[in-house]
């Protein structure tokens, strides 16, 4: 038999990425379901005490999936970081564990690994042990917490004055010292990657944007679509989905009512908090987790993207895209995608009462929305199929394994 070449990858994420509920996790999920059969894929995560026996299953379901080996990791009951894992920010912090970092030793001990993917900022403190075995990527899934201006973080009792100026100054240097460690970054925009080129050298960045499944999400003409339906999708563990929603129903729906009585939003999505659940009322509907989004892209009129923090692709408009529903979004929500053009392929407003009239008119333009929707979707079969930035990808592999001295 002849034998297997294909390259070792061990991909390193925080947290079970199946069933995904994230657009994080269903990118994780989406590149390894199309490199399993370029590569041999391996997964690793942490599962929290109670979680075992779902982990369990969950790797099980991967490994039937296509990857070869799925590593459930304990994490341990204690996990202080001592003096200098306090140093680090705290949403870092809550990933640190003794437990993780052996089981991660021991899985590259036998020298086999070629490339160590890792998976979102958390994962990025393992960085230097990972390269002392292999080939070492980070995949920085948001540059927002760089940013001061759009530096998010869920709003809490500061510890001492001038707590977020330090917790912002602590995650640039976190991420300085973990960009050290790694021979490729892998940013989702292009708008991503020149932030960090700030903190690591440009020639180690590469870019592999945000993508949909296509075949996921099939478009849908206007016709048949609920009258007076509006609709945003979110998971709202994530403080900027939150924040839009918040947004959306205090600022600007109570404005598209006056110009649109019928309107009616539908907030979709897991992990709803319980401010999303308070905006539930009237012609507001929260939602909450469904087994599939499709079915509410598919009936709704126009979907809001009012997401103001953060930065990068919003999977959530790609799959509006897709399913043929017409966009409105704030300048922020889409500034990584500038092929997206306000009045071709979707409209962007700025202010509340702009917003509101941009939505009305799609509510009551038939036409407009058709062009727009239509645009839309030819524009996401063209940049953000998951096709397409899986080959991306796995360039990235190809250079990396072909380099003799690769980038330290």
């Amino acid at each position: 038999m002849a034998e297997d070449t294909r390259p070792r990858v061990l991909w390193v994420v925080p947290r079970m990425m199946w069933p995904a509920v994230s657009g994080g996790e269903i990118r994780v999920l989406s590149l390894m379901r199309r490199l399993s059969g370029r590569c041999r894929l391996s997964l690793m995560f942490p599962a929290a005490s109670g979680q075992e026996t779902r982990a369990e299953a969950t790797a099980m379901y991967l490994e039937r999936q296509g990857l070869e080996k799925v590593h459930v990791v304990r994490r341990s009951q204690s996990r202080e970081p001592g003096f200098f894992g306090r140093l680090k920010p705290r949403t870092v912090q809550d990933f640190y564990d003794p437990a993780f970092a052996d089981a991660l030793r021991a899985a590259l001990s036998d020298g086999k690994t070629d490339i160590v993917q890792l998976e979102f900022a958390e994962m990025g403190q393992y960085a230097k042990l990972a390269h002392r075995h292999a080939r070492t990527i980070l995949t920085e899934h948001d540059a927002g917490f760089l940013t001061w201006n759009r530096h998010y973080q869920r709003p809490e009792p500061s510890r001492y004055a001038g707590d977020a100026v330090v917790e912002w100054l602590g995650r640039n240097l976190y991420e300085l010292e973990m960009f050290r460690h790694c021979d490729r970054v892998v940013a989702l925009s292009s708008a991503d990657a020149a932030i960090f080129g700030r903190l690591t050298s440009p020639d180690k960045i590469r870019v592999v944007p945000t993508g949909v499944n296509l075949e996921d999400f099939p478009f849908r003409p206007l016709e048949g679509r609920e009258p007076g339906s509006v609709v945003f999708v979110g998971f709202y563990g994530h403080y900027p989905n939150e924040d839009a929603a918040v947004h959306l129903c205090r600022d600007i729906f109570p404005r598209l009512t006056r110009l649109a009585p019928e309107a009616r939003l539908k907030l979709v999505g897991s992990s709803a908090t319980p401010r999303v659940h308070g905006l539930a009322g009237g012609a507001v509907e929260v939602v909450g987790t469904v087994p599939q989004v499709q079915p509410y892209l598919a009936q709704a009129r126009v979907f809001a993207a009012p997401v103001r923090l953060g930065r990068g692709i919003k999977g959530k408009i790609l799959e509006a895209f897709a399913s043929g529903v017409p966009v409105v979004a704030l300048p922020e929500s889409c500034e990584a995608m500038p092929d997206a053009r306000d009045g071709e392929h979707l409209r962007i407003a700025r202010t509340p009462e702009e917003f509101a009239r941009k939505c009305a008119e799609l509510l009551h333009d038939d036409a407009q929305s058709t062009r727009l929707a239509r645009a839309a979707r030819e524009l996401v079969e063209k940049r953000w199929g998951y096709d397409r930035q899986a080959d991306l990808l796995a360039e990235v592999y190809r250079e990396l394994l072909a380099a003799p001295n690769f980038l330290r």
